[in-house]
């Protein structure tokens, strides 16, 4: 079978990871698309390191349009990581953490392109936590929300022009998917001159689009680094009790059992065997020298 075009395999991971998204993490259909999903990705890394497209030396303006794109590889890697599904604390901290090395990865390839401009650096540079003043962090966040709508509607002001679908993404990796060109849709006869009237346009679409990531990479990473530091510091689970229908714990049991004295039933009184009248009516009185109770 012959090898998928990058820009193909890129497309056919984000649609098998939206569909993802729109599921619960714990259902068996949903692991079986993050599997899928992560299949593809890791061999877009694999194809993009081979064809070295992208190089510390290299500025912003020399990455070609179509290029562009691939830079969100670590972002998109580190969403659908985080539907793996985990059911023991140390597959979940190994599983946080690689998420948050695809979010650094991701952060790092934006400011070293300049991608971002100063202020985006300045907005998202530190944790919104981390200010202690609480009005001051309530401002960060605001002047933070306030940038991402800009941006958003950005984008969204762009996908008009390139006349893709009026329907809003529901999730990030919706919202990529939906600036890409459609492979199946791409017609075989599309000229250069209509790819230069609109290199333009996608390549505004892009920049905004990878702005706009920036910070929701730099929310996640606060959040991930949090849960990290939840899960290490949490206290040891207790040991696992063996299950009920091991042989040991039954014969355990059996041996309890044999040297176990049943309690006396009580049946009232004073000393345990009876109502606290007599059938005269007086009080029944303990005898203190006989264990044995009345015969």
């Amino acid at each position: 079978m012959d090898e998928l075009p990058l820009s193909a395999l890129f497309y056919r991971a984000l649609t098998t990871a939206s569909k993802a998204c729109n599921l619960p993490t714990i259902e068996d259909e949903t692991q079986e698309l993050v599997r899928s999903s992560l299949s593809d990705l890791r061999q877009c890394s694999t194809r993009v390191s081979k064809l070295a497209l992208f190089s510390p030396n290299e500025q912003l303006s020399d990455i070609p349009t179509r290029d562009l794109v691939y830079l969100l590889l670590p972002y998109v890697l580190s969403e659908v990581q985080s539907r793996v599904r985990t059911t023991e604390r140390e597959e979940r901290i190994d599983l946080v953490s690689e998420v948050k090395r695809h979010l650094e990865a991701y952060v790092h390839y934006l400011e070293q392109y300049e991608i971002v401009t100063a202020e985006d650096r300045d907005l998202y540079g530190r944790p919104a936590s981390s200010v202690a003043d609480p009005a001051r962090r309530r401002e960060l966040k605001i002047k933070q929300y306030k940038r991402e709508k800009d941006i958003r509607a950005r984008i969204e002001t762009v996908r008009k022009r390139m006349n893709l679908s009026a329907t809003e993404p529901g999730s990030n990796i919706e919202l990529i998917a939906s600036v890409l060109p459609d492979p199946a849709k791409q017609s075989s006869d599309t000229t250069e001159e209509t790819d230069a009237d609109t290199e333009e346009i996608l390549r505004e679409a892009l920049i905004l689009l990878l702005r706009f990531i920036y910070a929701e990479a730099q929310t996640q990473l606060e959040r991930t680094t949090e849960e990290l530091d939840l899960l290490r510091n949490a206290p040891p689970l207790p040991p696992q009790q063996p299950p009920s229908d091991d042989p040991r714990v039954a014969k355990k049991r059996v041996e309890d059992d044999m040297w176990k004295l049943d309690a006396p039933l009580n049946r009232g009184g004073p000393d345990g065997k009876g109502p606290l009248l007599d059938p005269q009516g007086k009080v029944r009185v303990r005898c203190c020298s006989d264990n044995r109770g009345p015969h």
